[in-house]
């Protein structure tokens, strides 16, 4: 059985290894490693209104979600930065487990919605399109490498 938790850094090296593990794997296949994961998870951690969930089965992480919470013009928003789950554990609703709780628990902390950036790809936006996701059309994402 699947419970989420608010994240505690005592979580962070297995978040960072399931990061990673992750990543590494299709449909990203991105070149991680626990130390890189690590950085980069403590770097989100470590930004203003910083909130994360954990979901566990038998005291074991099985996934995660780290963002922060942003004023935005009509109110607060839940900026969605990273959410992976251990690649055994993938196909068996943790991940819409996750994005359920979450849901539930910014509805308790006035969050009006969630935002988020994600590859493109049958395998990542039909999963968010499932949890009613939706595309935003007068947006998108640039990136100027330097």
């Amino acid at each position: 059985m699947i419970t989420v938790e608010e994240f505690n850094k005592e979580y962070l090296d297995e978040c960072a290894r399931i990061y990673a593990e992750s990543f590494s794997a299709a449909p990203w296949n991105d070149p991680w490693d626990d130390d890189r994961a690590r950085k980069r998870l403590s770097d989100i951690i470590c930004s203003p209104g910083f909130y994360g969930i954990v979901a566990l089965e038998n005291n074991l992480i099985r996934g995660a979600i780290f963002g922060n919470i942003e004023v935005y013009c009509n109110g607060l928003m839940y900026n969605l930065r990273e959410m992976f789950v251990e690649n055994s554990s993938r196909g068996r609703g943790i991940g819409s487990d996750l994005i359920s709780a979450l849901e539930n628990k910014l509805s308790g902390k006035n969050v009006s919605s969630i935002y988020l950036m994600t590859a493109k790809g049958p395998m990542t936006e039909s999963f968010y399109k499932k949890n009613r996701f939706k595309r935003i059309k007068k947006m998108i994402v640039m990136s100027k490498p330097l």
